[in-house]
């Protein structure tokens, strides 16, 4: 009988570690799948992430033979070059991290955003039209306009440009590549703001 607890309790104590040993690998696991697809500054999707879960949304219309369809900000911050010149990497790198975390207050819960490289961010709002993308455009502006990071003694002021570009595919369309081609749309309005003045948003030619 003795014996019989003796290995009952061996064999409790092996699944108990082999239990905290499955946890510890399913979190270093979870840690190297955002690793791969977060970009570790802004917190935001990195390409590679923003891409499979586009995939999935669009793999989801598919499968309900529903067409996909959303508009494509590219946002980009006005002067990035010239902060980061005056006030130094780490300066810019706060920028960044503030912009991406107005984004994410931003957007709905249906929405997705990249950090797309340097200072530019891609969000893609799903199902939505270009007056709903232009009013969230406006108000990320709005708010960026009325904040400022503090460097030293200093406030610097932001502002941001925005371009936009709406899709629509069938179920059988190619939607990344549909995607990329309003996202080439979207990145010449940008251009449009940015040499008309700036700290502005942009949704046609």
């Amino acid at each position: 009988m003795r014996r019989n607890t003796r290995k009952l309790a061996q064999t409790a104590a092996i699944v108990t570690r082999l239990r905290k040993r499955i946890t510890a690998l399913e979190e270093q696991l979870k840690t190297a799948l955002e690793t791969a697809t977060t970009d570790q500054l802004t917190g935001a999707l990195n390409r590679h992430g923003f891409y499979d879960r586009f995939r999935l949304l669009s793999a989801h219309a598919r499968r309900q033979s529903k067409e996909l369809k959303g508009c494509v900000l590219i946002v980009d911050i006005d002067h990035f070059k010239n902060i980061n010149d005056a006030y130094g990497h780490a300066t810019g790198d706060q920028v960044l991290s503030a912009l991406a975390d107005s984004i994410r207050v931003s957007l709905r819960i249906e929405d997705i955003f990249m950090r797309y490289g340097g200072e530019e961010f891609v969000m893609w709002m799903l199902d939505a039209d270009i007056s709903q993308a232009i009013k969230l455009a406006e108000r990320l502006r709005t708010a960026v306009d009325k904040k400022s990071i503090s460097s030293g003694s200093e406030d610097i002021h932001l502002t941001i440009s925005v371009g936009i570009s709406c899709m629509v595919t069938t179920a059988f369309a190619d939607a990344v590549q549909e995607f990329k081609d309003a996202l080439v749309i979207a990145d010449r309005r940008l251009y449009t703001a940015k040499t008309s003045g700036r700290n502005q948003v942009r949704a046609e030619d």
